[in-house]
Parts: C-alpha cells; structure tokens; sequence
C-alpha cells in the first residue's frame, strides 16, 4: 500500500525528530544547570508529539475499520487469541490442501 509507506516513512521522520530534539533539550539543560529549554525545540518536540499521537489514533481506527469491514478476525485474534475463518478462507485452505497431498 503506497500510502501506508509514506505514512510510515513519516512515522519515522517524526520519531527521529523527537529523538533529537527530545535529546538536544536534555543536553542543554545538562549543561546549563538550568530547567528551561529554547522555545523552538520545545515547539517542534510537541508538534512532533501531537503528530505521533495522530499517527497512532489513525493506525488503531484503520485496524478497527478493517476488521469490521473485512470481517477476517486478524486483529482481535491478536487479542483473544481465537481466529475464525472466512468460507473463502477454509475453502482455499482445502484447495491448498488437496494440491499438497
């Protein structure tokens, strides 16, 4: 799916940048004994934030649309541990099967 690759390639942007800028706050307050921080880098660490969480409420209600659209049971088979199988699913399976024996 090409636009879960750039969400991801975002994703990861974004973590990168909160990892910098998280890292380049500490730095500076290490060395200047002091407890604040410059205001751009505590900006962008909380747009880069915010941005995170989006990703993270968008990724959990695509997986929810998806299983109930798609009906296929892998994401709560992830929780429960119990995963059910479309008749397409159990017929290619025996197809499968049949082709292996």
């Amino acid at each position: 799916n090409p636009f879960a690759g750039m969400a991801y390639t975002a994703f990861f942007i974004f973590a990168i940048n909160q990892t910098v800028t998280g890292i380049s706050m500490f730095l500076i307050i290490w060395e200047s004994g002091k407890e604040s921080q410059p205001d751009a880098l505590s900006a962008i660490h909380l747009i880069g934030a915010i941005l995170i969480l989006l990703f993270i409420f968008a990724h959990l209600g695509a997986l929810a649309l998806h299983e109930i659209i798609e009906k296929r049971g892998l994401a709560s088979s992830m929780i429960s541990g119990y995963k059910f199988f479309s008749d397409e699913e159990t017929a290619e399976f025996e197809r499968e099967k049949k082709r292996g024996q």
